[in-house]
Formats: C-alpha cells, structure tokens, sequence
C-alpha cells in the first residue's frame, strides 16, 4: 500500500500576483507566492482571459482563509499547489467555469482527482464556457463512403483516406471533405 504523504498550509490571500499565481500569507506570517497545480491560465493580456484572471480574483479576495496543498516547488522556488476554499478546489472550480484548462504536463500531480479534472474540462468544452467560447464547431450534412484502398504504398493509404463524405446538392459528384480514419485529421471544402 502506498502512502499517501500530504502538506497542508493554512493561509490567507494576499492578491492574485497573475493568471494562475497567487501569493498568501501563511500561519507563522510569511507570505510566498503559489502557482496553481493541474491547471493552466493562458496570458491575461488577451480578451477572453481577462475574465479568467477576474475570476479567480473574485474567487480569493484578499483577506479569505485557504487551504493548500502542497505539492511542489518550481524552478523559481515558488509552492505549487491545490488551494481549497471552503472544502472546495479552487482549481478544479476554475476549470469547471471554462476560466482555466487542464495542464496535461502536470496533472500527474493531482492523481486524486485527475478524473474530476478531466471531466470538468470537457463540460465547459462542450457548454462553450469561458476560454471555450471561441472555439468552432462545424457540421458537415451528406453520405459517408467507404471506398477500400489497397494496402500498397501509396500517399492515398498511408493518409488513410478510405472515408470520403458526399453532399447532397444538385450536382452529386461533389466531394464535401474526406476524413482519416485515424481521426487525426479532418478537411472539408
């Protein structure tokens, strides 16, 4: 069984230094700056992540009690951590809201509730929430063919465009898009 090593540090908010970096004062009075784990706050410069960087400021006003566990520190010796509100992940809430995405390079980190993440992220995703509202969705209307292509080395089998999607307009013939089986790669017209 593997021990599961926890370091809690009681704290209060001193301000949001940045997009995903707080800085608190803890029990014994000093103050230290702690970066978000498992999530990501791209730059605040841009439109759509302003609102990100307000909700996380309306989320821990200065003066708010936190809980934070502790996980690392980064190269600038800065704690990375989980901060709780109320029992409640700050981080995880952010990603939920659309105002932060999963950091996949760092999400090791937060193995507990690694799924939890997970899955809020592709909720705002498909709600189009916060960072999530640019994001386009296209939908193609037609019939889906399969046509067999042999096995030989050929720029046509190595893409694998064996799927071709065909329109309905009057002009039968015309192509819409072809698409990879792999799913790695979609075009249309």
């Amino acid at each position: 069984m593997e021990l599961l090593e926890l370091i809690l540090v009681l704290a209060t908010i001193v301000g949001v230094a940045d997009t995903g970096t707080i800085r608190v004062k803890d029990n014994a009075g000093q103050t230290t700056t702690v970066r978000l784990a498992c999530i990501n706050i791209p730059d605040a410069a841009k439109q759509p992540y302003k609102a990100a960087t307000q909700r996380l400021k309306q989320m821990l006003p200065p003066g708010s009690p936190v809980v934070i566990r502790s996980i690392e520190k980064d190269e600038n010796g800065h704690t990375v951590g989980e901060v709780f509100v109320d029992n409640r992940s700050v981080n995880l809430s952010l990603v939920e809201s659309g105002n932060a995405l999963v950091d996949q390079k760092s999400l090791h980190n937060c193995d507990e509730n690694k799924t939890q993440f997970l899955i809020a992220e592709a909720n705002a995703k498909n709600k189009r929430l916060g960072l999530w509202q640019q994001s386009k969705i296209h939908t193609l209307r037609g019939k889906l063919i399969y046509e067999e292509i042999p096995p030989v080395k050929s720029p046509r089998a190595y893409r694998g465009d064996e799927f071709f999607l065909i329109t309905n307009p009057p002009n039968q013939s015309r192509l819409a898009g072809w698409f990879h089986t792999k799913r790695e790669k979609t075009r249309s017209s």
